[in-house]
């Protein structure tokens, strides 16, 4: 499914998102280097990028990043834009899952993933692994999709999210990969149960942001010392 929408990726999450993504990544990725010790970062789910290249950017270049993705046709796209960016010299891309990292115990002082997390088979199994490969202190960024719970904006969010993006997706990419979008979301735990899990696999001074209404939530949580 991934590989079919690959090409127009990063086209659609313009258009549905109205651009506000762009919005929410550099949200994510400030927290994450927010006072963040020296050292590489893995972006897990990486896709075409985005993450990665805004790591580089808001670090101005000074960091190393290992974007990794099971999708190969995705990493393609991504090679792309790091070549196009001068940034493929920063940025070493990686085919595998998020539940077996092909990193070195304790060799990262980041990890991000973004809109990715709901996808993955094992959730538990990959937020262990995301510790494992975090060294003491390191720290974890999520940027993930929630639900408004209330009011007329949750109404009409709930609206558009299950009717008319699919529609909309569905005359530029696969129809069937929108649908499944709400349907993950849907199924995807609460803010306040998702902080949970992460502490249930050892991180600790964890924190959950809402952004746009609670359209997006961003996670931050530390492995401890």
């Amino acid at each position: 499914m991934f590989s079919a929408i690959a090409p127009r990726y990063d086209l659609l999450n313009r258009i549905l998102s109205l651009g506000i993504d762009q919005y929410w990544r550099r949200r994510a990725v400030a927290a994450l280097l927010e006072g963040l010790p020296a050292g590489p970062i893995v972006d897990v789910a990486t896709g075409t990028g985005d993450i990665a290249l805004e790591i580089l950017r808001q670090s101005s270049k000074t960091r190393h990043v290992v974007g990794i993705d099971v999708t190969v046709d995705m990493l393609q796209r991504a090679q792309i834009k790091c070549q196009r960016k001068q940034a493929a010299q920063y940025i070493d891309l990686l085919a595998a899952p998020c539940e077996a990292l092909p990193l070195k115990e304790q060799s990262m002082a980041g990890a991000s993933i973004a809109f990715g997390i709901r996808n993955v088979d094992e959730r538990q199994r990959s937020l262990k692994e995301l510790g494992r490969v975090l060294q003491p202190g390191g720290r974890l960024t999520i940027l993930e999709f929630s639900l408004p719970q209330k009011g007329l904006f949750a109404a009409c969010y709930r609206v558009y999210f299950h009717r008319v993006l699919p529609r909309i997706a569905g005359l530029l990419a696969m129809r069937s990969a929108y649908h499944y979008l709400p349907d993950s979301v849907q199924e995807f735990p609460s803010p306040a149960a998702f902080s949970q899990e992460l502490a249930e696999q050892g991180f600790d001074n964890i924190r959950h942001t809402p952004l746009t209404g609670g359209i997006a939530t961003i996670y931050t949580a530390h492995k401890p010392h």
